[in-house]
């Protein structure tokens, strides 16, 4: 995708939703939902998993438009593991730099899975277990927070009190 093409998305798509004067704070913007995959499963999982709830997979919808590096599930390979933590990093930015209000699924920034389960709700004890892990390890492998100083453009943003908040 060029340039040209995604500027106007991550200004809030003025040309599709700019109707009678919308701003940008009206749209509410994410990658993925509750009725869905997670971040971790969209770049995990090409197809989605139902089949422990007893509905023979026929629950949830189909069309999670995931990609899963290279190998179904989970992976030991170094190379699709950093992979998909750089996508997962590169939609979280994308989100975040947007016009408009993120909404980001609950445990995307520790790289949460449900095993690509997209009907959570009807999960079965057994399975509901096995949403990934919280550990503060496995939070500090994900390199979300692995920078060792703040980037500069955050820098500038404080420091101008154009970006301080009104009092």
């Amino acid at each position: 995708m060029s340039a040209k093409a995604i500027a106007p998305r991550l200004c809030a798509s003025p040309d599709k939703f700019n109707f009678r004067g919308r701003k940008p704070w009206a749209s509410v913007n994410f990658v993925v939902a509750h009725d869905g995959f997670t971040l971790r499963d969209l770049v995990s999982y090409n197809d989605k998993r139902n089949e422990a709830n007893g509905e023979d997979n026929r629950d949830g919808h189909s069309n999670n438009r995931s990609w899963n590096c290279g190998a179904e599930g989970p992976s030991d390979d170094p190379k699709i593991r950093t992979l998909r933590w750089r996508q997962m990093r590169n939609f979280l930015a994308t989100l975040l730099l947007s016009q408009g209000t993120p909404m980001v699924y609950a445990g995307d920034e520790f790289g949460r899975t449900q095993m690509a389960t997209t009907t959570p709700i009807a999960r079965t004890a057994r399975s509901a277990g096995r949403t990934g892990s919280w550990t503060k390890s496995s939070w500090r492998s994900s390199s979300f927070s692995g920078a060792s100083r703040p980037c500069s453009i955050f820098i500038r943003c404080f420091a101008d009190p154009g970006f301080s908040p009104v009092r």
